[in-house]
């Protein structure tokens, strides 16, 4: 259910013309209306003010329910079982990007691994200089793809 709607700044100019109690009963006749959905029974000037608020407020409704509803669908597609095949069911960026795991499943996958490998890290972390530059190599050679880059 949505809790609010959109009044327009032109519609300012419909108040404008209403005396302070017109404009009362016709505010209180938008609220009702969007709450209940029922055209309340308004004075023969008030209903000729409220009908075109009233059909604003409907294409407002109609414009939210067309985006409830693709939202819906996105949100099936998104989850559906059946357009994830080609997912690799990972999550995040592994820890230790030097040896990615293929996804073997030879090997001895458990959900603890990340909580050992902290503790018993026993790994050479140094990175050499020809690693950096082969690093920033790559880089240059992947912006200047994009163009108007010559640093």
């Amino acid at each position: 259910m949505k809790d609010s709607f959109i009044m327009y700044q032109e519609q300012k100019e419909i108040f404008d013309t209403l005396s302070d109690n017109e404009a009362g009963k016709l505010i209180k006749a938008i609220f009702e209306y969007e709450s209940t959905g029922q055209s309340p029974i308004l004075s023969k000037t008030l209903n000729l003010v409220f009908i075109p608020i009233k059909n604003s407020l409907d294409r407002n409704k109609e414009k939210y329910q067309k985006v409830v509803e693709r939202n819906k669908r996105n949100i099936k597609k998104r989850w559906n079982k059946e357009d994830t095949k080609n997912t690799t069911g990972k999550i995040g960026i592994p820890k230790n990007t030097k040896n990615t795991d293929n996804d073997n499943d030879s090997d001895n996958d458990n959900e603890h691994d990340s909580e050992r490998d902290s503790v018993h890290d026993s790994d050479n972390d140094s990175v050499s200089d020809s690693d950096v530059q082969a690093s920033k190599e790559k880089v240059y050679t992947f912006l200047k793809g994009f163009g108007n880059y010559d640093s």
